[in-house]
């Protein structure tokens, strides 16, 4: 209660720290034929976030030029080529790709393909590698009861667990 009698409300205000969502290191590389930079055409980025939108683009005199952006995962990026406004803007010239640092290629436009102002698409970034594949195996008969099981290593696995009809039998096998 104040000094006239009021009765004042209290209002909690509980302030927390959102979790940064990880981040996906994406390069968008982009390259003119002539080396003369992209003459005025640009590609426009826009995120979903609330990232600012950017424009990428080719200076005059360079041929390639990677631009490596820290992108949330989860944020859908749109993309869109933007042909110059000028007479000489030779977007054939242009051709771009975008991929994650692994190398999956996440959209490009070969040498030729571009001519005008062009949605490329809108493209949720996920950076979580695959499972690698299963390994072959190999089973050579020791007795009646028993056998050894044998496999070539396979790129990305770290470890191997083994199952027989379901159940686990041996687990963190590294060789």
């Amino acid at each position: 209660v104040n000094e006239i009698g009021e009765s004042a409300k209290s209002e909690a205000c509980v302030m927390t720290e959102e979790a940064e969502l990880p981040k996906c290191i994406v390069d968008f590389i982009l390259t003119d034929q002539y080396k003369d930079g992209w003459n005025g055409n640009y590609l426009i980025i826009s995120y979903n976030d609330g990232t600012p939108e950017e424009n990428l683009t080719l200076a005059n005199g360079e041929q390639t030029k990677t631009f490596v952006k820290e992108i949330s995962k989860g944020t859908a990026i749109s993309v869109v080529y933007q042909k110059g406004s000028g007479q000489y803007t030779y977007p054939k010239e242009n051709s771009f790709v975008i991929k994650y640092e692994s190398g999956e290629i996440i959209a490009e436009k070969a040498q030729g393909s571009l001519s005008g102002t062009t949605t490329i698409g809108t493209f949720t970034i996920d950076c979580t590698p695959s499972a690698p594949q299963a390994p072959v195996l190999t089973a050579k008969a020791i007795d009646e009861t028993s056998i050894t099981l044998s496999w070539e290593a396979v790129t990305g696995a770290e470890s191997y667990n083994v199952y027989q009809d379901g159940n686990s039998i041996a687990t963190d096998l590294t060789e």
